[in-house]
């Protein structure tokens, strides 16, 4: 009679392998799998980024194809960027920082960026092409892009170069609720600057 006993505990045993062997299934807490998709023009791959959404609930940011994500060079900054310059050209630096406790009014800070590439305009004087704005539900962007020599000064980073031929192409976004506003602020070649601009917006736009 120890014949059914053992058939028996040799089934136990194999059930309990195939068990061990199995893939274990993610939890609805697992993180998702990056994630490709095209923006509306076709064409524009954007890899969707794990674990960047902020910790206050703000946007999660995509970032585009060609860009590479480089360590913040400090705490202001919350996500930092290299962006690769065509034929041979200088890259540009792309910056997002958030700023919670506000960073002065929409005006002082177009100022500054205008005048980082030494033009003797104020932010109300850019033309169109220069200076635009885009609504949301959740927030109002104010877009510039302004061309001329930059010089690094206090505020910009140590990892911004010098040029002659320089472009800063930024946002100024002011969420509808009071958590603070957010700046996407590209630095570089103008020619750099220039060749990433439909990725620079389909990054805002993501938002």
């Amino acid at each position: 009679m120890k014949t059914p006993v053992i058939f028996l505990s040799s089934l136990l045993f194999a059930c309990g392998s195939s068990s061990d062997s199995a893939p274990s299934v993610s939890g609805a807490g697992a993180e998702p799998e990056p994630l490709t998709m095209e923006t509306a023009d076709g064409g524009l791959k954007l890899t969707q980024q794990t674990g960047d959404k902020s910790p206050s609930g703000g946007p999660r940011f995509v970032m585009p194809e060609g860009w590479t994500e480089q360590p913040p060079e400090n705490a202001m900054r919350k996500k930092q960027y290299s962006l690769a310059g065509p034929e041979g050209s200088e890259p540009a630096l792309a910056v997002v920082a958030h700023w919670p406790h506000g960073i002065g009014d929409l005006e002082s800070n177009l100022d500054r960026w205008v005048g980082q590439v030494g033009s003797k305009k104020r932010a109300s004087e850019l033309g169109a092409e220069e200076r635009w704005v885009v609504e949301t539900d959740k927030y109002m962007i104010t877009h510039v892009h302004v061309e001329g020599a930059i010089k690094p000064m206090d505020g910009m980073g140590s990892d911004i170069a010098a040029t002659d031929s320089g472009a800063i192409l930024a946002a100024f976004i002011q969420p509808s609720d009071e958590s603070g506003p957010w700046t996407i602020k590209v630095t570089g070649p103008s020619k750099t600057v220039a060749a990433h601009k439909d990725r620079y917006l389909a990054f805002v736009n993501g938002l």
